[in-house]
């Protein structure tokens, strides 16, 4: 049982919550429904994992031990890692898609072209068949 359940006795997705307040942007829903709902990505360790990674940006190489986070956020929050292109809520909700992406360049070399990649910019469709190709290899979620 999750924390979010065991608080408030629920087991709807907590996004749903977040998808319902006002200041949220059609982009961040659009990620949120497509991306963190679409993948089960918890709230909780989305949280924790932007906290640190928060920590990370504002101290430059200083990543705090102290802070909860998944395993490969450290290694997907130096840009050297992940490049200048991805965007935070990636690197904070699939750091460990970004490491398995270092290892596995082969994989996604297919995927530098329109639609995938627009104006030097990775799209939304890059995203997901990156997420579909590490789950096919075989590899789980951290942010579950």
């Amino acid at each position: 049982m999750g924390i979010f359940t065991a608080i408030f006795g629920r087991t709807d997705n907590p996004w749903n919550d977040v998808l319902k307040r006002e200041e949220i942007d059609e982009q961040t829903k659009f990620i949120i429904k497509k991306f963190f709902i679409a993948d089960n990505i918890s709230l909780e360790k989305y949280s924790q994992n932007q906290i640190a990674y928060s920590t990370y940006v504002s101290h430059g190489k200083y990543f705090a031990k102290d802070l909860t986070s998944t395993p490969s956020l450290e290694f997907a929050s130096d840009p050297l890692n992940s490049g200048r292109a991805i965007p935070d809520w990636f690197i904070i909700a699939y750091p460990d898609v970004i490491k398995w992406m270092t290892t596995n360049s082969e994989s996604i070399r297919t995927l530098h072209k329109s639609p995938y990649i627009v104006n030097d910019l990775p799209t939304p469709v890059f995203f997901r068949a990156v997420i579909q190709k590490f789950l096919y290899s075989g590899s789980k979620l951290e942010c579950l």
